[in-house]
C-alpha cells in the first residue's frame, strides 16, 4: 500500500502544476493540495495514524479536480487527461491494496479474540489492528465532449 500511496503523492506535483498553468487564480487551491500531500508524506505508523492525513489529501485532490471542471481547455488538454487517467489508475491500486490490507485484519483481529490464540495474543502482547478507511479521490473521468 506504501508503494501506491507514494505513486498518488508524487502525481500530485504534476497536477497542480498542470492545473496552475490554466487557472493562476485558484492559488489557494492549490497551496492546500500541496499542504495535504506534504502532511499525507510525513506520517508514518499505524493505519489508524495515517488515516486522518490521507483523508484531507483525497478531499484537496477532489476540489482541485472540481476546480479543473470549470476550464474546459484544461479539460481538453492532452497531458492533465494522461495525469488524470494515471491517478484514476492509482487510486484504483490503493483501493485494491487497501482491500487485501483490511482483509488481513480482519482476519488478524479474528485470531486475536478466538480462542485459544486469544490467549497466545495476550501473552504475546498482541493487540487489534486498525483498518485503513479512505476514500478514493477520483473515480474514472467522465467522457467530457468540447464544442
Amino acid at each position: 500500500m506504501e508503494t501506491e500511496l507514494r505513486r498518488r503523492y508524487d502525481l500530485i506535483p504534476n497536477l497542480v502544476e498542470t492545473v496552475q498553468g490554466y487557472a493562476a487564480h485558484e492559488a489557494d487551491t492549490m497551496t492546500e493540495v500541496i499542504e495535504a500531500r506534504q502532511g499525507a508524506i510525513a506520517t508514518h505508523g499505524d493505519a489508524g495514524a495515517q488515516t486522518g492525513p490521507e483523508n484531507v489529501l483525497v478531499e484537496g485532490l477532489r476540489h482541485l479536480l472540481a476546480v479543473s471542471e470549470v476550464y474546459p481547455e484544461l479539460v481538453a488538454s492532452a497531458h492533465f487527461l494522461d495525469l488524470q487517467r494515471e491517478l484514476v489508475t492509482t487510486e484504483d491500486r490503493i483501493q485494491a491494496s487497501r482491500r487485501l490490507f483490511n482483509g488481513n485484519v480482519r482476519d488478524y483481529n479474528r485470531r486475536c479474540e478466538a480462542i485459544p490464540s486469544r490467549f497466545v495474543a495476550s501473552i504475546g502482547g498482541s493487540a487489534r489492528a486498525d483498518y485503513f478507511e479512505v476514500e478514493a479521490a477520483v473515480r474514472a473521468p467522465s467522457s467530457v465532449k468540447i464544442d
